[in-house]
């Protein structure tokens, strides 16, 4: 009877293999992420990567997507449009909030460029001027 260690059962005799398998796994489930961007949104993801202070490494690149996905508000032509398409029923930004409330200013007084504009100055929201179209994105708390 021959003597198995403990281990021997749990040895690949092709690790590059395994490993070309998960890599492949991994590029599969991010091709399906981006792929479930639009032109708009892809073009976006390129921006917001390039503004980024660190390139994400190898590996990275799902969790980029998906931190891409809750900070990106969409592309407009104009600022004014990115405000005539806000949700009014949207929960506004806890600085708009604090900020009425400092002011003691009821939020029913306030349009939506009033509001744009003040969870802008709050350093809330980011709006990047690129090919005649505006991006907006949520600041990073980083």
């Amino acid at each position: 009877m021959k003597e198995h260690s403990p281990n021997n059962h749990h040895t690949n005799p092709h690790p590059e293999e395994e490993r070309t398998t998960l890599q492949q796994a991994y590029e599969a489930l991010l091709a399906e992420k981006l792929g479930e961007l639009d032109a708009d949104e892809r073009e976006a993801l390129h921006v917001y990567c390039a503004r980024l202070t660190e390139p994400p490494t190898p590996g990275e690149e799902i969790d980029l997507v998906t931190r891409f996905t809750a900070d990106y508000w969409g592309t407009f032509n104009s600022v004014q449009e990115f405000v005539d398409n806000w949700a009014y029923d949207m929960e506004p930004l806890e600085s708009v909030q604090s900020l009425l409330h400092e002011q003691s200013r009821p939020e029913a007084e306030l349009n939506l460029a009033e509001m744009a504009l003040v969870a802008h100055l709050a350093g809330d929201i980011e709006f990047v001027f690129t090919g005649g179209k505006v991006l907006v994105f949520t600041k990073d708390e980083a």
